[in-house]
């Protein structure tokens, strides 16, 4: 569209809107309208993973694109699919586009999104995927392999608020893997076809079972832009660049606005909240302990000690 902002940028000062009718399923949930953000959409196929350049890959690709253009126009779609991380350099990140993925496949990716104009152009997008995947299920699929990887802006930019933001998701963990898929806890065991349920999701490692690894990023801020913290449940290895940005792996592959919409509301809300206030307390947990208590792991509990409210519309589509 028109106007498509072409870096990230999240205010000091959120304007907060509730959305209006014209969202339907949305309809008075908090967004944060002057906040960028960015969703990444794995798809992979039945048969396994096609590698780029392969003639599966090519033709998925093809007719990705084709779907994509079809629901917003031609003129908003890159129309060449793309091998891993090529986006930049075809000067594609204004556009919607197929980059490679070595995990699923193929990744549909956003440009920079801002605003309920491209609010509702996502989910006009997700909504025309989810059909078409459905409708061509002899090459798509979406499976334990794929992720929805959400980027958000954030003004945390001081060492101070990263640690605050990183703290707090060691304590709300717990309850935010109950909302997403069993896939991104553990890993899948593709020859016994079953989760090894001693393992984690090496692509989604949660920030609260490594507390030593935690700690250390909370004590040497510097820490957080390493390499190695990419594959986190929550990668902030790019808090600390020119473009102050915080990627949630967390989530399982989707092309169900239902979960895409209200997972990018809450962490709107979660990182509103933190950049003005909270607590460097770390919370250690082992997610795959089967006598935790519910409490432990209860969103709304969480979110409640954190004095994090949300609205009531919000919490009614996470429940």
């Amino acid at each position: 569209r028109v106007g498509r902002p072409y870096r990230h940028n999240c205010s000091i000062e959120p304007r907060v809107v509730y959305l209006d009718e014209s969202f339907t399923l949305f309809h008075g949930i908090e967004f944060v309208e002057n906040q960028t953000f960015g969703i990444e959409l794995e798809i992979t196929s039945k048969s396994g993973v096609p590698s780029y350049g392969s003639q599966v890959w090519e033709q998925g690709a093809k007719r990705l694109i084709s779907a994509l253009s079809d629901a917003i126009g031609q003129e908003n779609v890159y129309q060449t699919g793309l091998h891993y991380h090529g986006s930049e350099n075809a000067g594609a990140n204004t556009l919607w586009r197929i980059e490679a993925d070595s995990s699923a496949g193929w990744e549909v990716i956003s440009p920079i999104m801002l605003g309920r104009q491209d609010l509702a152009q996502l989910i006009v997008v997700c909504e025309a995927l989810e059909s078409f995947v459905a409708e061509n299920n002899d090459m798509f699929h979406i499976n334990h392999r794929c992720g929805f990887h959400l980027t958000l802006a954030t003004n945390l930019d001081t060492p101070r608020k990263r640690k605050h933001m990183l703290a707090c998701v060691s304590r709300l963990e717990p309850g935010l893997f109950t909302l997403v898929s069993i896939s991104r806890l553990h890993l899948f065991n593709e020859v016994k076809g079953k989760y090894k349920r001693n393992k984690y999701n090496a692509y989604c490692i949660p920030v609260s079972v490594d507390i030593n690894e935690t700690q250390r990023l909370v004590d040497h801020s510097r820490a957080i832009a390493s390499q190695s913290d990419r594959q986190s449940s929550v990668n902030f290895t790019k808090c600390m660049g020119s473009e102050n940005l915080l990627e949630v792996r967390m989530h399982n592959g989707t092309l169900d606005v239902g979960k895409i919409v209200p997972w990018i509301a809450l962490w709107m809300s979660l990182i509103m909240h933190t950049s003005r206030d909270g607590s460097d307390h770390l919370e250690g947990t082992d997610l795959f302990d089967q006598n935790n208590s519910p409490e432990l792991e209860d969103l709304f509990i969480l979110l409640k000690k954190e004095n994090i409210t949300i609205t009531d519309s919000l919490m009614a589509l996470l429940f």
